[in-house]
């Protein structure tokens, strides 16, 4: 019996130690789909980035279930509590968004903004279209041309917001583990990581 157990401790060690590995060398990539109105997540978990071993879709109820029973849980708790620590620690989220150096891996966008009053739907425009390479530029990785298309298009004389989105963003999970215990032991949450320089501004049109 004293055998039996002692194997079966080892075939649990093992096991668990098998696992970590794989989580550790695992990649997750979510694929959001956003297309007139209906939307969808696809997250994957790719081993050595190469492998995939699990699929889970979330379609827009599955989506929205998720959604309120958050919901539901911020409301039990202190919401203004809660609230007020997020605004305190803006920099600390800022930092864990940079070290868990997500990788914008594919882009397709195409946005349609209007308004009653032309001038300021070409001020929208060309804010945007300013503004979100920056913002893109720091998330991807390795640029390749064809991988990266968004188009801003006004609609004038009319209050309008048309969007057809599907990207796939990704992570090692590795990083996802540093955070956790970055967090955990609120060490290394403040550390600049710096992201690789790359040009998103190819594609930009109106």
């Amino acid at each position: 019996m004293l055998v039996f157990f002692s194997n079966l401790i080892l075939v649990i060690f093992l096991t668990l130690v098998f696992l970590l590995i794989v989580i550790i060398l695992s990649t997750i990539k979510i694929n959001i789909k956003y297309i007139n109105k209906n939307y969808k997540v696809i997250i994957k978990l790719y081993l050595l980035n190469k492998i995939r071993y699990l699929k889970l879709e979330l379609d827009k109820n599955k989506l929205k279930e998720i959604f309120i029973k958050v919901k539901n849980k911020i409301e039990k708790a202190n919401y203004k509590k809660v609230e007020k620590e997020i605004y305190q620690d803006r920099k600390v989220i800022k930092n864990v968004v940079k070290k868990l150096k997500i990788d914008l891996e594919y882009l397709d966008l195409d946005l349609r903004i209007g308004t009653e009053f032309i001038l300021l739907t070409s001020v929208i425009i060309v804010t945007i279209s300013t503004i979100f390479p920056i913002i893109a530029n720091e998330f991807i990785r390795k640029y390749e041309k064809r991988k990266y298309n968004y188009k801003f298009t006004p609609i004038y004389n009319k209050n309008d917001i048309n969007l057809q989105l599907d990207c796939i963003i990704s992570t090692k999970m590795v990083h996802i583990i540093n955070v956790i215990i970055s967090i955990i032991f609120k060490k290394g949450v403040f550390k600049n990581v710096r992201t690789s320089n790359t040009r998103f501004n190819d594609n930009c049109y109106e």
